[in-house]
């Protein structure tokens, strides 16, 4: 398998989880009511946000802290 593939299978992966995803979580379940999914879908979906954006803001903070530290020792001005 090569290296290029990858990304764009990773891709391909998150366009068709995104269009079947919810379908396959409600035919894999027994629910008890739309509402039930429907709110288990939304922790979901936030906990997913919450992951895609932590990275970036972990990457900010130490960046931050960096350039902190730089102008603390005189290094920046």
């Amino acid at each position: 398998m090569s290296l290029r593939a990858l990304p764009l299978k990773g891709v391909a992966m998150m366009i068709i989880l995104g269009i079947k995803g919810n379908e396959w979580a409600w035919q894999y379940k027994r629910w008890d009511s739309i509402e039930q999914f429907r709110r288990r879908q939304r922790i979901w979906m936030y906990w997913g946000i919450a992951a895609f954006v932590a990275p970036f803001v972990l990457i900010l903070g130490i960046v931050l802290i960096i350039v902190g530290i730089l102008g603390y020792s005189g290094y920046i001005r």
